[in-house]
């Protein structure tokens, strides 16, 4: 986050003070896409799906907004679907 806030900084002083930038910026614009590489993104991704799973598939049987329960709701209700799944996938063998 830190290299989107002073890329968008060294942006905005080249427009407003005409400074030329582009190496610092370039070292940020790299600094960001590396980061999108990591596991840390990659865990992002899937807590957003996982997020994505949860609100469409159960919040049908749970009777309240999933934006309203709390993170150890959350995790509990998501293993309980993965758990609901994997039962799922043994009866169809």
């Amino acid at each position: 986050m830190e290299d989107i806030k002073i890329r968008a900084l060294k942006i905005a002083d080249e427009i407003i003070n005409d400074n030329d930038n582009t190496d610092i910026i370039k070292h940020h614009e790299d600094s960001i896409i590396n980061a999108t590489k990591r596991a840390d993104f990659n865990k992002l991704v899937d807590f957003d799906k996982s997020c994505y799973t949860l609100v469409n598939s159960v919040s049908k049987e749970i009777n309240t907004d999933p934006l309203d329960i709390s993170v150890m709701q959350f995790y509990q209700l998501l293993e309980d679907l993965k758990k609901r799944n994997s039962k799922l996938k043994q009866q169809n063998k």
